[in-house]
């Protein structure tokens, strides 16, 4: 009994000490770059202008509303260790835990393009007035316009608004957990090594900060509380070099594959630059 217990023990260290030969981690720094491409929207809305309330005559307006978007390219920082598992002579499996910081600027414009008009005469009704021609509602709701005169606005014109934003700055704020799930390959007799992963970021703390504009000739849309999303997934690719036995240095590619912001199409790229320092052997007991 007492030797099937040392084999058995012998058999459990052998395979760790191998295991342990095979893994290794590493202190990581890295610093870099994010541009999300610029958007832009439009849509085609009816507004009603009033022009004789006693005789319910309006004008019908066919507007073109425009938005676009314009992201800054902005920087940020993470530091974490890599852990390095290697499944042949030269391919590696690569899991990292890095926490970041980063922050996007972005500014929204709207504008109104009046493509036709037309004098009608619609119906009125008990709290607003109904235009059989395009089966709208029309409600008094800005008060007095410079002419005088009171501006009607369809409610679907604002429910249905979805190629809107607000016209604003916005600075979101993100610090992340990433999580990079990579495979290295080593060139044979180089320092070089090309790196393909898929990341998963981990939203720890996210926080849209918006200047709304003041210039009254912006379109101003009411929207919902803003939210980041709770986990972004991306695609990688990049290269490293190793400097000497402890220090490797790199650069990476990532583009996101779902939108970073939970109301709007943001799909941001990255481009990064890393440090790496081996840190000394793990000791599995």
């Amino acid at each position: 009994m007492k030797s099937k217990l040392l084999i058995l023990y012998l058999s459990v260290s052998c395979i760790t000490v191998k295991a342990q030969n095979k893994l290794s981690w590493n202190a990581v720094v890295e610093g870099c770059i994010n541009k999300a491409p610029d958007g832009s929207s439009q849509q085609l809305l009816t507004r009603y202008q009033m022009v004789d309330s006693v005789s319910s005559l309006f004008y019908r307006y066919n507007d073109e509303y425009r938005s676009k978007t314009k992201n800054d390219v902005y920087f940020g920082a993470g530091i974490g260790v890599s852990l390095q598992y290697v499944i042949l002579k030269n391919l590696n499996f690569t899991i990292g835990f890095i926490i970041s910081q980063g922050y996007i600027k972005r500014s929204i414009r709207n504008e109104t393009v009046v493509l036709d008009s037309v004098l009608v005469t619609i119906q009125k009704t008990a709290n607003s007035w109904y235009d059989p021609v395009t089966g709208l509602s029309v409600y008094r709701i800005f008060g007095f316009n410079q002419n005088g005169q009171y501006v009607a606005h369809t409610v679907t014109s604002y429910q249905n608004n979805s190629a809107l934003k607000s016209a604003c700055n916005e600075t979101i704020n993100l610090t992340l957990l990433e999580l990079p799930l990579g495979i290295t390959y080593k060139f044979p007799n180089t320092r070089l090594s090309l790196i393909g992963e898929v990341i998963g970021s981990i939203l720890l703390k996210g926080k849209v900060n918006s200047d709304y504009l003041a210039d009254r000739n912006e379109i101003q849309i009411i929207e919902t509380a803003k939210d980041v999303e709770k986990m972004v997934w991306r695609l990688g690719m990049g290269i490293d070099y190793i400097i000497n036995k402890k220090i490797t240095i790199g650069a990476r590619y990532r583009q996101s594959l779902n939108s970073i912001i939970d109301y709007d199409n943001l799909k941001n790229k990255n481009f990064s630059l890393q440090i790496s320092y081996k840190l000394p052997a793990l000791k599995i007991k």
